[in-house]
């Protein structure tokens, strides 16, 4: 079936019973391809004036590309993999990311030079965090320490000992008047972790059945956290007393990130089992699931207004969802696995993601109008 015609019987549904029209996204059209010789698991990151986009490779090099044309503005070769995501600051000068040569690394952004970099004792592949004022930041090393780092100097402030690897990025919550934000950040140990962002110090720290590689994601009100883990199960977590508000179960491990909805209301993530799942955010029953060709372990990413959600899956293919429904608008074949996740320009209308590969830019603001007679 042509993607045109999937378009429109797909939507069929959304149109039912409903007056008013709709602009439904057409299937995008390729913008450019930028190749990094290597598999790109690193989620792009885009600079505050989204004229350039920043991606570590497996190539061993951040990339700092173009993102009108797609051309190479410097790259930075570090001595391993570059599996984290980057960070900027607040002012947009330095981008931070980590690398498997055990270094976290402060590049300036107009040239790729090295500011600092503080070296820990094993692969950096969680993505730092920065807090609110961008002083501080925060990211995971698989020498089983979570660290916080002063982004002026490049020094250690304090680092918290796991139990196991940390590949899962952290997540900062609200500030607190004693302990300064929460951060929480899960382990290969099985257990999320809540720290005080100021000390490090435990406040809390839950118990999964397996690994947790997944990138915790906060409701708007910081009350609930919810992750994916290994054991099948994504889980929601009250903030406040570390238990489990509800879990479901997957059929296989999750390494996807979870994403909401603007209202909160709905949760989406991707599993092992081939699946794309959204979720009652409270209560955690399905709302909807889709079938891919292969494992889902790129996180998803919705639309300016949440309408439609973006994700990448094994099977080679970059899928677009009616976010509401989960009924397919389009996908769109790439080079190779899509393990890295949707990034969506400023204005809304390009989609960056990475493959096994590649880099793509798709053009995705080309639409049709559906209207009920």
């Amino acid at each position: 079936m042509s993607p045109l015609i999937l378009l429109f019987c797909s939507l069929t549904n959304v149109l039912a019973n409903k007056d008013s029209s709709v602009n439904v996204p057409l299937l995008p059209t390729l913008t450019w391809k930028y190749g990094t010789n290597s598999r790109v698991f690193s989620t792009p990151t885009l600079s505050q004036d989204g004229n350039t986009l920043y991606v570590g490779s497996e190539d061993n090099s951040t990339h700092a590309v173009n993102t009108k044309t797609g051309d190479l503005i410097w790259k930075y070769e570090t001595g391993g993999f570059v599996e984290s995501s980057p960070v900027l600051s607040p002012d947009g000068a330095i981008l931070y990311v980590g690398s498997d040569d055990t270094n976290i690394y402060a590049l300036n952004t107009q040239n790729g030079d090295v500011v600092w970099r503080y070296r820990t004792n094993y692969w950096v592949r969680s993505s730092p965090v920065l807090d609110s004022d961008g002083l501080t930041l925060f990211v995971g090393s698989n020498d089983n320490f979570i660290y916080a780092v002063d982004t002026s100097t490049g020094n250690l402030v304090w680092k918290y000992q796991t139990g196991d690897f940390v590949f899962s990025s952290p997540v900062l919550g609200a500030s607190g008047s004693s302990i300064g934000a929460m951060l929480y950040v899960g382990s290969n140990d099985a257990y999320i972790y809540a720290l005080s962002s100021r000390t490090g110090d435990l406040v809390w720290k839950y118990k999964a059945g397996d690994i947790i590689r997944s990138t915790p994601t906060l409701n708007p009100d910081g009350t609930i956290l919810y992750v994916g883990c290994r054991d099948k199960n994504i889980y929601a977590i009250n903030t406040t007393s570390g238990d489990a508000i509800w879990k479901y179960k997957t059929t296989n491990g999750i390494f996807s990130s979870p994403v909401l909805s603007p209202d909160s209301s709905t949760l989406y993530i991707g599993s092992d089992d081939t699946f794309v799942y959204a979720l009652h955010a409270k209560t955690g029953n399905v709302f909807w699931k889709y079938k891919t060709g292969a494992r889902v372990r790129s996180s998803p990413v919705l639309n300016l207004i949440g309408t439609v959600l973006y994700v990448g899956s094994d099977d080679d293919y970059i899928y677009a969802f009616v976010a509401g429904t989960g009924d397919v608008i389009w996908k769109y074949l790439t080079d190779s696995p899509v393990g890295s996740s949707p990034v969506l320009s400023p204005d809304g209308k390009t989609l960056y993601v990475g493959t096994d590969k590649s880099l793509y830019a798709l053009d995705t603001s080309n639409f049709v109008t559906l209207k009920n007679s």
